[in-house]
């Protein structure tokens, strides 16, 4: 039987490098390159987020590092499959060549080459050397820009803004401005997750959640939103690729959630966390020449789960990794030394406690779309109901006959700049204000913090013990 003949599972290992390698240029080719995790340069079959990468500078051996390179390996497949199905036709019909379709090829390449990288006792420092994600910030762009500096205009301008946003915090909830009609908006169903006593992990650590306690913590711990409404600009919707279109619109005929599994490090135990956003249309500008006005805006709730399944911390971003908000729950103590130099760790008020038949409500306002309060409201509260669709589903959307991720290979979304990128580019923040991909989000302008951190809760919290 000739090479071209074989069947996918008789792929020899030469095979798989030769196809990771042309699969490698027809994704730059067609500049597809999806950068949500990064690639471990010669590991085609791996790539690492934060996590992963600061857990390959403890270099697990044996079965850690066993479950290290699984992890790494379902970042590749997940990456790989998202930039396969945004390939042009012809490119795809090119690597189809030889038998076997795209998918099962892949599958068999990365199982196959996680095997040998498993086994691979003699590369596995240099591996874990290699797994490393590039800083969110641009060096360069701090040094022309004077950092050192322009810094200090720029910080107090954010606390400015902290202060204001703070005040509004210390009015009563019935008290909070209303500019339009309050809409309330939630997932189809909250449940009662019926095992709140934790879960087993992996040899790695990470936690093992089976499908259905997965999708029972989203359903559980998905807040419902209230929203200020003025206009369309406040409508939740889903974003779509309006065919001939040089950016994206948000479709809010159709309320949407997005939701997207993480995970975190505390006090040694690496941590689930649910990532909860909606899309808007646009933030309205607020007045002449507003600087922080633009296309499509967003805002992004996490909710960072204990050990012992129970939410631990409530944390938010608009999808440019502005406006970054810390919502503690007892266990957790803010740092009065988390930054001497820097924006610190704003937390506007404590995370609520929700109890049985209540759940998490997230108050937002007109135009900005600022979180302005998290609060409790019976579960049973009336709401329209938000299709609930994976943050993944974001990496290939349909654009006619093509298929086309939301974020570019730069990780923002094209079409999303706001005039703020030239007064704050000294920062070294990439088109500040921007909406951007998982991964990319950094979220201080002075100082270095990225959303995805896995040293993020302990850099400014310290974590009492469950006793207390």
């Amino acid at each position: 039987m000739q090479p071209a003949q074989q069947g996918v599972a008789d792929t020899p290992a030469g095979a798989c490098e030769a196809w990771f390698a042309a699969a490698e240029r027809a994704v730059v080719v067609a500049g597809v390159r999806d950068v949500q995790a990064a690639r471990v340069p010669g590991h085609p079959h791996l790539r690492v987020d934060r996590l992963l990468a600061a857990l390959a500078e403890t270099h697990p051996e044996g079965e850690a590092f066993a479950a290290w390179v699984g992890h790494a390996a379902d970042r590749a497949r997940e990456g790989w499959a998202m930039e396969l199905a945004n390939l042009p036709e012809p490119a795809r019909a090119a690597l189809a060549e030889g038998g076997g379709l795209l998918p099962e090829r892949l599958e068999t390449c990365i199982t196959q080459r996680a095997a040998a990288t498993r086994e691979d006792a003699a590369g596995r420092t240099a591996l874990l050397d290699n797994a490393r994600v590039p800083d969110a910030y641009v060096d360069w762009q701090r040094v022309v820009g004077l950092y050192p500096l322009t810094r200090y205009a720029v910080l107090a301008g954010y606390f400015r803004w902290r202060d204001a946003l703070d005040a509004s915090y210390l009015q009563p909830l019935e008290e909070l401005p209303l500019r339009g009609e309050l809409r309330r908006y939630a997932s189809p169903r909250a449940v009662v997750h019926p095992a709140a006593r934790g879960w087993r992990s992996d040899a790695l650590g990470y936690p093992l959640l089976d499908t259905a306690t997965r999708e029972a913590l989203f359903a559980a711990h998905a807040p419902l939103w209230e929203i200020d409404t003025v206009d369309g600009d406040d409508l939740p919707g889903a974003p779509t690729w309006p065919e001939g279109s040089w950016r994206p619109a948000i479709d809010t005929a159709r309320p949407t959630l997005y939701r997207h599994l993480s995970h975190t490090r505390v006090a040694a135990a690496i941590l689930p966390q649910l990532n909860y956003l909606l899309w808007f249309p646009a933030r309205p500008p607020e007045r002449d020449g507003d600087i922080y006005a633009g296309h499509l805006d967003g805002l992004w709730l996490r909710v960072t789960l204990g050990e012992d399944g129970r939410p631990l911390l409530y944390d938010t971003i608009h999808p440019c990794g502005c406006y970054h908000m810390f919502f503690p729950g007892p266990r957790l103590v803010p740092r009065p030394d988390g930054e001497t130099v820097g924006e610190g760790f704003h937390v506007p008020q404590a995370a609520p406690e929700v109890g049985a038949g209540e759940r998490l409500a997230v108050r937002v306002a007109a135009g900005t779309h600022q979180l302005l309060r998290l609060h409790v409201v019976p579960a049973a509260t009336r709401a329209t109901p938000l299709e609930v669709r994976e943050y993944t589903a974001l990496r290939s959307l349909t654009s006619g006959d093509v298929q086309r991720s939301l974020f570019g290979e730069d990780g923002l979304v094209v079409g999303t700049g706001r005039s703020e990128r030239f007064l704050l580019w000294p920062m070294g923040v990439p088109s500040a204000g921007a909406m951007r991909q998982w991964g990319h989000h950094a979220t201080a302008f002075v100082g270095r913090r990225h959303f995805d951190d896995p040293g993020l809760v302990e850099a400014g919290f310290t974590l009492r013990p469950a006793a207390e």
